[in-house]
């Protein structure tokens, strides 16, 4: 008891002491509180007093003076020591979010050139370096930005003709054209890539922008580029852009205008570049890491279905197992928790709804291999019919040069039995189709009846024959007939002509 008594004397006395020192804070903060408040009321009233002023002379300036006035208004009220550590604690949180933003865009464009470097097998002979030395001194020597610079640089990469010099001027004109107001570097970057990739069509493209070329200089280019001079064509595509838009991005950015913009790419570099951004976007990076990595172990996977049949067939049969036994599970869960007690009841209500969403989730997907299935069923039928499609095709192919080479060798008998007989088969194919049972049938058909069919088309044949034979045989005797009546009208014309009696011109006929 007499420790215990002890202890508390001196933890009161200590208690005591603290207050005593609290209480002496307090009334420091108090005497400093009224001296700001002071400075406060008088700060107050000079900003109404100017607002005041303002407000006689009117004019443009008569918006200013409201905000004076309110602003006096709210310094009266407020205790500026409050506003400043509220505009500190803000400046504070914009400061992290702004180091967050910048680090983090910077950081994606960075892996994103990195990535493109590495898919176009360092075409360009460039390096990240490189390029954002480059970016530098776009984003800073004109009115365009560094993180503009940076995707205008990935959208040239993407073509790999464009390497070294070139690569540089080009990002350099991508600008220049974007400040005359050929849209954004990005655009302008795809537009000259398409252009110094393909001249003979890029031109075109450019032209439709408003860059326009000579004849003789589109001829040229025309030519270099056919002729597999590529970088020549470049290198005059490139001139002849500077001579239209050349200086035109660093011409922009002089004066008040280009001040304040270096200024802001400063900054942005600062927000990028900085220490203390790095380690937050780093921290930050891990905190997220970390998080998603433990989210990623409580979250349900999802693997793709296969493509081919066999195996989503097997597929399916695993999951139709496993919703039987998660059926089954639930079952036992149901039957547990009607003998359970109540607090039990609890746990396995829980548990029951989570196998139900298991068991939701195994029907979907079991689902969804079904559809799959069937897809990929109807796809092997889609298949299979254009196999049948050129199989046909192929099959017509053969019939035709077959009748080719047969006709090549038949007289003009064999011929005009040989398209009779076609006759025939084609209007049997027409009515019956192209299929195994139908080429069986028909060749049946001809089979049976196919001498039948040449003996007919052998007689028809014949028979135009003899009616060709008839019909130069009336020629013959038509024209017979024509002489004769001729020369008798002859003959009576002599005879009347020289006075001949009728024996006269009986002569004459004879």
């Amino acid at each position: 008891l007499a420790t215990i008594r002890v202890e508390l004397i001196a933890n009161a006395q200590k208690f005591k002491s603290n207050v005593e020192k609290a209480s002496t804070g307090l009334k420091k903060l108090d005497k400093s509180t009224v001296k700001t408040s002071k400075f406060s009321k008088k700060l107050s009233e000079r900003l109404r007093d100017t607002a005041g002023s303002i407000a006689a002379v009117q004019g443009p300036l008569g918006p200013v003076a409201g905000r004076i006035s309110s602003i006096g208004a709210i310094i009266g009220r407020v205790n500026p020591m409050v506003l400043i550590l509220t505009g500190l604690f803000v400046g504070a949180g914009l400061a992290l979010v702004k180091f967050i933003k910048s680090g983090a865009k910077a950081e994606s464009q960075f892996l994103k050139l990195e990535a493109l470097l590495k898919a176009t097998g360092g075409a360009a002979k460039q390096t990240g370096t490189d390029i954002e030395a480059m970016a530098r001194d776009i984003g800073i020597g004109t009115l365009a930005s560094v993180q503009g610079a940076r995707e205008a640089a990935g959208v040239l990469l993407t073509f790999k003709s464009i390497s070294g010099e070139t690569f540089k001027e080009t990002l350099a004109l991508t600008q220049d054209l974007a400040a005359v107001g050929f849209g954004s570097m990005q655009t302008a970057a795809l537009q000259l890539g398409k252009a110094l990739e393909e001249p003979e069509i890029g031109l075109s493209a450019l032209r439709r922008v408003g860059v326009s070329f000579s004849q003789q200089q589109k001829d040229q280019i025309k030519v270099l580029s056919m002729t597999g001079r590529q970088m020549e064509a470049q290198a005059l595509i490139i001139k002849a852009l500077k001579e239209q838009v050349g200086g035109a991005g660093a011409g922009a950015a002089g004066g008040l205008a280009g001040a304040y913009d270096t200024l802001k790419e400063r900054m942005a570099l600062f927000f990028e570049n900085n220490a203390l951004g790095n380690l937050i976007v780093k921290a930050a990076t891990t905190g997220l890491d970390k998080l998603n990595e433990s989210l990623k172990n409580n979250i349900r996977q999802v693997s793709a279905l296969p493509e081919k049949e066999e195996e989503l067939i097997e597929v399916r049969g695993r999951l139709l197992e496993k919703i039987h036994q998660e059926t089954d599970d639930l079952h036992k869960l149901i039957a547990r928790r009607k003998s359970a007690n109540e607090f039990e009841k609890i746990g396995l209500t829980k548990l029951i709804e989570v196998k139900k969403f298991d068991i939701k989730l195994t029907s979907r997907t079991l689902e969804d291999s079904k559809k799959k299935l069937k897809a990929i069923k109807e796809e092997v039928t889609l298949v299979n019919k254009a196999d049948n499609i050129a199989k046909k095709s192929i099959a017509k192919q053969e019939r035709l040069s077959k009748r080719a080479v047969e006709d090549a060798k038949a007289t003009n008998k064999e011929l005009a039995v040989n398209v009779e007989l076609r006759k025939v088969e084609d209007a049997l194919r027409s009515k019956l189709g192209d299929s195994e049972e139908a080429e069986e049938a028909i060749n049946e058909i001809l089979k049976n009846r196919g001498m039948i069919m040449r003996d007919n088309a052998i007689a028809n044949f014949e028979f135009h024959e003899q009616m060709e034979e008839l019909k130069d045989i009336a020629g013959q005797v038509g024209k017979s007939f024509n002489k004769v009546g001729d020369d008798i009208l002859d003959a009576f014309l002599r005879g009347k002509q020289g006075a001949l009696d009728f024996k006269s011109i009986l002569r004459e006929l004879i």
